[in-house]
């Protein structure tokens, strides 16, 4: 129990520090705690992304970090929806359940490359996600040139 508290302490502090390269491991270890259902202290993909939330919003986080995990969260529940299969693959019903999800995780990526064209995350699952929203080619390849230029 300590050693997750002081997990816990030690995001919230980086959370708080506005360094690019810090900024950026906030943004991939919470894509590690909402992307799998890995279970840090007994709490699931959701919990972790309420607390990681809640985290950045007392540090101040930038929007574009906020809005980053925003996306992720909802990307990777779209992705679990679609239970490993692509979308021809998968049911209808499967895939309404990931688009319900995608459209958020759009919205808010969007929002996260332009609050902050530097951040690599937003753009790079952009490309993801423009591939399973069936996305015009050179749209994905925008956000391809966007993930290099970050």
């Amino acid at each position: 129990a300590r050693c997750l508290a002081g997990f816990w302490e030690n995001y919230a502090r980086a959370a708080a520090d506005r360094r690019p390269t810090v900024e950026y491991d906030v943004v991939e270890l919470a894509e590690k705690l909402v992307g799998t259902d890995i279970a840090l202290g007994g709490s699931d993909r959701h919990a972790n992304y309420r607390r990681v939330k809640d985290l950045l919003a007392a540090a101040d986080a930038r929007e574009g970090v906020r809005l980053a995990v925003d996306g992720l969260y909802h990307y990777w529940l779209g992705a679990a929806a679609l239970k490993g299969k692509s979308q021809a693959e998968a049911t209808a019903a499967e895939r309404a359940a990931a688009r319900k999800e995608f459209e958020p995780a759009r919205a808010a990526l969007e929002r996260a490359w332009e609050t902050n064209p530097k951040g690599p995350h937003a753009p790079a699952l952009m490309i993801l996600l423009s591939a399973q929203l069936g996305r015009p080619d050179d749209e994905t390849e925008e956000w391809f040139r966007r993930a290099v230029a970050a």
